[in-house]
C-alpha cells in the first residue's frame, strides 16, 4: 500500500501595512506649526502688546490724564488685537465729562488711537447760585463761569433742582425750541428777551421781555407757529402792553393779562 503525503501548503505571511511619510503629511504638520506659530506671535509675544497712545482732539481736557486712563483700562488685557474698546470708552467718559464722544481704532503692532469729541455748550442752566454749561444733548458737564459762558443764553430753572454734573437734565428738542425761539423772537415779534425760565417742567418755557412782561410758550410745539400766533396777539394790541403775560400754550388760542 501506498501512503499518501498530504500536500503542505504553507500560507504567506500577511503583511502589515507601515507608516509613510508622505509629502501631503510634511505639509499638513507645516501648517499645524505655521498657524500655532502665528497665534503665539498674535496673541502671546510682547510684539502686539500696546506700547503707544495717540490721541486726538483734546482741547480743553489733559491728555496725559486721558492716556493714563487708557493705560488703566487696558492693565489687564494689552494686546492689540484683545483689548475691550467699550471698557476703554466708557471709563474715559466716566473720568471725563468734558468727553462727549470716543473712538477707539487699532494702530498696528502697537499703538492705540483715541479720537474724542469734547462737548460744546449751548445754553447756561441756573439753578439756585450755580451755572452749568449744557450741550446740544442737554447734558450738563461743567460749572459755567465768565470766561466759558461768554454769549450763551442763560435758562433758569424757578425750581432750584440740584444738578449733577454728567447728567442730561433736558431733552434736545427743547434746547432746539430755545435756540430757534432766540434767534427769531425779536426779529419776528420787536421784543427783546430780558430772562428764560421753566418751572416745574421743560415743556413750558417763560420768556420775560425788556417790556416788563412774560411771554409763556408750549416747547413741545413748533417755535414758529408760536411766534407767529404772538405777532397777531401784538397786532390786535395794537401798541398797547399786558401787564403781566400772553400766554400761547394752548393750541389755537391766546392769553393776555
Amino acid at each position: 500500500m501506498v501512503e499518501r503525503i498530504p500536500k503542505i501548503i504553507v500560507p504567506a505571511e500577511e503583511k502589515k501595512p507601515g507608516f509613510r511619510f508622505s509629502l501631503k503629511t510634511f505639509y499638513l504638520i507645516l501648517i499645524i506649526v505655521a498657524i500655532i506659530l502665528i497665534a503665539y506671535g498674535l496673541f502671546f509675544s510682547s510684539f502686539f502688546k500696546v506700547k503707544n497712545i495717540d490721541l486726538k482732539g483734546a482741547n480743553l481736557v489733559d491728555g496725559e490724564k486721558v492716556k493714563k486712563v487708557v493705560m488703566f483700562a487696558i492693565n489687564e488685557e494689552s494686546n492689540i488685537f484683545l483689548y475691550n474698546s467699550k471698557y476703554i470708552t466708557d471709563k474715559i467718559k466716566e473720568n471725563f465729562p468734558l468727553i462727549s464722544e470716543v473712538q477707539i481704532q487699532k494702530g498696528i503692532p502697537d499703538t492705540i488711537r483715541v479720537l474724542i469729541i469734547e462737548r460744546k455748550p449751548v445754553i447756561v442752566w441756573q439753578t439756585a447760585d450755580k451755572k452749568y454749561l449744557v450741550d446740544k444733548d442737554g447734558y450738563a458737564y461743567l460749572e459755567a463761569d465768565a470766561n466759558n459762558s461768554k454769549d450763551l443764553p442763560i435758562v433758569i430753572d424757578s425750581q432750584n433742582i440740584p444738578v449733577k454734573l454728567s447728567t442730561r437734565i433736558a431733552s434736545r428738542n427743547f434746547l432746539d425750541f430755545v435756540r430757534e425761539m432766540i434767534d427769531k423772537f425779536t426779529p419776528r415779534t420787536k421784543l427783546k428777551i430780558k430772562e428764560l425760565r421753566i418751572n416745574e417742567t421743560t415743556f413750558d418755557l417763560k420768556v420775560l421781555t425788556t417790556d416788563g412782561y412774560a411771554v409763556y410758550f408750549d416747547t413741545t410745539r413748533s417755535a414758529e407757529t408760536e411766534l407767529d400766533d404772538l405777532r397777531r396777539v401784538l397786532a390786535h394790541l395794537n401798541g398797547s402792553k399786558p401787564k403781566e403775560y400772553i400766554d400761547l400754550r394752548v393750541e389755537g388760542w391766546a392769553y393776555y393779562k
